[in-house]
């Protein structure tokens, strides 16, 4: 189905998946697919080049059309989109990420494969029709420009102008098509695991003693979540500068569309502007809205987790760990498809992108722009700039607690009174940590560490023997702590007379063990 996508804008280059190994196979036929993509991709480079010179040498005659300024720079923005999606979809050929696109849209060995194979069809219908509503667009366009001044060009060759301009649309559109279809693949995993999790915990929570195997399914259910989570990563690798690039065109594009309807005065006017700025929504949306669905998906495991009290007073130990280290996990990791791998987008970043478009369109029609077009591409161009870094300071906001500093790059492990050098993997996230010097300590405050001496539980244990069924190596911390169990075992054991509670080690399959509240003589 991808192949035939790719087959339909002429720029299928062939079976391979690395330079060299193409290389190998060299023939007159990809010999000839690599000549047709450059010719096509040079095509529509001069045509927008020439497009480009227009608008900065605009003719007084231009300007006697009724908004062709503002509606000519819209469509320039859909060439240049057109030219990126060229270059990535001959990118991705040659260097192989169009085979790994096709084994995560359309896994044939998988039993998702019809409704991944029903999406792509799907998207290939939409976009058809939005290469429809953008080809009358630029021929409606190119047909106000013949006759004046700007445009010398003879009919023929604007008629093979027109031809190029709907191409590059149509590329445009089947580029986003796979993207989407990608994305969307891979939330509807997401969306299934979750939806067969969460039947697995009302399972469990119905029949207890019949289905007593939940740590087993935790674990499995995680290793599910870990193998999609690759994907995701997978993905990502491939696709985070396609959707940089294209959301760093996409924003302007929608700016200028809304400008044109704001300036319009005619019902005709208006209606023609509207579809123009739903196309360009409607990219944006393929381009945000579905990739935030898999960023909401990853973490939905950790908030099933949460709102189940059955799991967390459950009487045993080791389920309660295996879901306090799943959740742990996922939080402390950020996953989804990036904007060139600097912002991952979620439904947040969305917001606010909405919430500075719309000021930014005020802000342009308070600026007497006259003919002056560099200043116009110039300050749209850095649109998505400041989308991008308002909505990086707006996690600055977050409130934090005496002793506390936010931190863009917080720790995953924070030292605590009963661990002051926890060892775990190096991650990075945004949140409130203690300030350097202080501890966290069991009710979750800062303190010194002299306050950690003087505060320390009588409850609190620490084990400092080898354990060589944990990855062979010493651990020096806590195996208990109280801000990690919701509860202390020992205070619900009550010892006879001459006997007092002690944590021992419990034997288990999987590391590192329990610590079993047990009466022992004094």
């Amino acid at each position: 189905m991808l192949d035939f996508l790719v087959k339909s804008t002429g720029l299928y280059i062939g079976a391979g998946s690395k330079i060299n190994e193409r290389c190998r196979q060299y023939s007159m036929s990809s010999a000839f697919s690599i000549l047709k993509a450059i010719v096509l991709f040079s095509g529509t480079i001069i045509f927008a080049i020439y497009d480009f010179f227009i608008l900065l040498t605009k003719p007084e005659q231009l300007s006697s059309v009724e908004n062709l300024d503002v509606e000519g720079v819209m469509i320039l923005f859909w060439e240049i989109s057109g030219c990126i999606s060229i270059c990535f979809i001959i990118y991705w050929q040659l260097n192989g990420s169009m085979e790994a696109v096709k084994r995560i849209a359309l896994n044939e060995k998988n039993h998702r494969y019809n409704k991944h194979r029903k999406l792509v069809i799907t998207f290939v219908l939409f976009m058809s029709f939005m290469t429809i509503c953008y080809g009358v667009s630029c021929v409606i366009n190119i047909s106000l420009r013949i006759g004046t001044s700007g445009y010398k060009l003879n009919k023929y060759v604007t008629l093979l102008q027109t031809i190029y301009e709907v191409y590059t649309i149509y590329v445009w559109n089947i580029t986003l098509s796979i993207f989407a279809a990608v994305v969307t693949s891979i939330a509807i995993e997401f969306e299934d695991f979750n939806a067969k999790f969460e039947q697995m915990l009302e399972l469990e929570k119905a029949m207890p003693v019949l289905n007593s195997n939940l740590c087993r399914n935790l674990l499995e259910s995680f290793k599910l979540h870990s193998e999609l989570t690759e994907k995701v990563l997978t993905a990502d690798k491939i696709l985070n500068m396609y959707t940089l690039i294209m959301t760093a065109v996409g924003i302007p594009s929608t700016i200028f569309a809304l400008l044109t309807l704001i300036r319009r005065t005619t019902l005709i006017g208006i209606v023609y502007s509207i579809s123009d700025l739903l196309c360009c929504i409607s990219h944006l949306f393929g381009l945000c809205i579905i990739p935030a669905r898999i960023n909401t998906q990853f973490t939905a495991m950790k908030n099933q987790l949460n709102r189940n009290a059955m799991v967390w007073t459950h009487p045993d130990y080791q389920i309660r760990y295996t879901a306090k280290s799943i959740v742990d996990n996922i939080s402390q990791s950020d996953v989804g498809i990036t904007l060139g791998g600097y912002k991952m987008i979620t439904n947040s970043l969305i917001f606010t992108y909405c919430s500075l478009i719309i000021p930014y369109v005020v802000l342009c029609l308070k600026i007497q722009m006259g003919t002056d077009y560099l200043v116009f591409l110039t300050t749209s161009f850095f649109a998505l700039l400041l989308v991008m870094t308002a909505s990086d300071q707006l996690d600055d906001l977050q409130e934090c607690l005496d002793g506390e500093i936010f931190s863009r790059c917080a720790p995953a492990c924070e030292p605590t009174c009963n661990d002051p050098t926890p060892d775990c993997a190096p991650q990075c996230r945004h949140a409130c940590t203690c300030e350097p010097g202080l501890l966290r300590d069991r009710d979750g405050r800062c303190v010194s560490k002299d306050d950690c001496q003087r505060h320390r539980h009588p409850r609190d244990v620490f084990d400092n023997d080898d354990d060589d069924r944990h990855d062979n190596h010493r651990h020096d911390r806590a195996r208990f702590r109280r801000q990690y169990l919701r509860d202390d075992p020992c205070l619900n054991v009550d010892c006879t007379a001459g006997k007092h509670c002690e944590l021992k080690k419990s034997p288990c399959e999987i590391p590192p063990c329990p610590l079993v509240a047990t009466c022992t003589e004094d």
